[in-house]
């Protein structure tokens, strides 16, 4: 199991907004790393449909059971996050996201605001395969659930309470499956990932998370510790990152919501390793 050092703050300076926690606004915009993701909600929507920015419209996120409205006050970037609710959800069936095999990386910005239950975060599987991510609203902290076995479940080593943003990431290399919390490896174990045959959602309709999402994306590769902190850190587009020659000139929400993790060696790398 990982560990990490300071405790998840309930929001950091930016949220939202431009680059901040590192120092003022010098240097020269951290690169994006959009044209990185197989898929990605910035759920600013107000309601209905939640489109996915990268193009690929068969991979919107629709509405599953009843509508979902936005939250323009809690939100990790843009404009609104995602304000999920009991028994509602989002759901994709598209072959390049639901059918996702290994490796894969998806990452999310979750805020639970229930003291009860644990609740479904993001989720594609079928109950024989895929994955979990959950989060254990008794113990406070999150979990990876994969499958093949049931029982082999990946546990936090960090609590996240109530109404806290934690940034979350779920990595899947041909081997590992890994849980990231506030860009810090919170466990990890040897297993091989079977793909699935259903649909991925956020939140979902049984167990349903009951709070904010935003932010949330999956890429076609397993990521490194480095560059979850960088995504975490800075945003998936870096705008909350600046640069100075490859140094971090501004560090985003490193320190705040991130545990000052470790971030790249190479603030203008134009894509994640």
């Amino acid at each position: 199991m990982g560990s990490r050092g300071p405790s998840i703050a309930g929001s950091g300076p930016g949220a939202g907004g431009g680059p901040a926690g590192g120092g003022g606004s010098s240097g020269t915009p951290a690169p994006s790393w959009m044209a990185s993701m197989l898929a990605a909600w910035m759920v600013d929507e107000a309601s209905g449909t939640r489109v996915n920015i990268r193009g690929n419209t068969a991979c919107d996120w629709t509405l599953g059971n009843g509508a979902l409205a936005n939250n323009t006050a809690q939100k990790r970037e843009g404009l609104a996050s995602l304000e999920a609710t009991a028994s509602n959800y989002l759901a994709t069936g598209c072959t390049p996201v639901a059918r996702m095999g290994a490796p894969f990386t998806c990452v999310v910005w979750a805020r639970p605001t229930t003291a009860s239950g644990t609740l479904q975060v993001l989720k594609n599987d079928n109950g024989t395969m895929g994955f979990d991510l959950q989060y254990d609203a008794v113990a406070t902290h999150y979990l990876f659930v994969g499958f093949l076995p049931a029982s082999d479940t990946i546990t936090a080593s960090v609590t996240s309470p109530v109404n806290t943003w934690a940034h979350l990431a779920v990595v899947q290399s041909a081997t590992t499956s890994s849980l990231y919390v506030a860009g810090a490896l919170a466990g990890s174990k040897a297993r091989t990932y079977t793909a699935q045959d259903g649909y991925f959602q956020a939140s979902a309709q049984f167990s349903s998370f009951l709070g904010e999402l935003d932010e949330a994306a999956c890429a076609t590769a397993a990521l490194s510790a480095a560059s979850v902190c960088r995504i975490c850190s800075c945003q998936i587009d870096g705008s909350q990152c600046t640069c100075s020659g490859t140094a971090f000139a501004t560090k985003g929400r490193n320190a705040t919501d991130c545990g000052s993790c470790a971030l790249p060696a190479d603030c203008t790398a134009a894509a994640p390793s």
